[in-house]
């Protein structure tokens, strides 16, 4: 990993941006929000939803709109008070970008149709990753959160992104939901 070198002056102590995360049903649609300032609500009958998370990393000295890719992502359930749900302790890391993948679609299943890298010009690139899907060693697989399991109440959605020096996100990670 070139982040290993020791290249003079490369800092980073800037940890990831958050800038939304949303929510889809199995046929790609988003779910929409309610009222502000209201739980999204989720029917248990859609049983799979796709998490996607606006997010970009920078380091010490990027341009306000130079934008990085994260290294790792993933999500954690916790009910309203902050306790996690059974099975998610800790976030599950659904994908490490530590190896190149094999497959030809894995980009197609690791960043969401709203991503878009710019080359030229003062444009900002948008990387929206779909965090349920997952990269695990070089090997990418479609996935999805099964809503359908928990049971009807209030809920948190937290999504874990950090960048390689292990600096993770704290702003923007908590999308309050409520599974019906």
């Amino acid at each position: 990993n070139p982040l290993l070198l020791p290249f003079i002056g490369l800092r980073d102590t800037i940890p990831p941006t958050i800038n939304g995360i949303a929510l889809y049903d199995g046929g790609g649609r988003r779910i929409k929000a309610g009222r502000k300032g209201e739980p999204l609500r989720i029917e248990r009958v859609m049983g799979d939803v796709n998490i996607v998370v606006d997010a970009y990393d920078q380091m010490d000295g990027n341009l306000a709109r130079r934008r990085l890719g994260l290294y790792k992502l993933g999500y954690q359930v916790l009910r309203a008070d902050g306790t996690p749900v059974a099975g998610f302790k800790q976030p599950l890391i659904t994908q490490v970008y530590d190896r190149l993948p094999r497959e030809q679609e894995a980009v197609k299943l690791m960043y969401a149709d709203s991503s878009g890298i710019t080359v030229y010009g003062s444009k900002t690139t948008r990387f929206a990753y779909a965090v349920s899907n997952t990269l695990q060693g070089g090997q990418a697989l479609p996935g999805s959160w099964k809503v359908g399991g928990l049971a009807p109440g209030e809920y948190i959605l937290r999504v874990y992104v950090a960048d390689y020096a292990g600096l993770v996100a704290t702003e923007g990670r908590d999308l309050a939901v409520t599974v019906e």
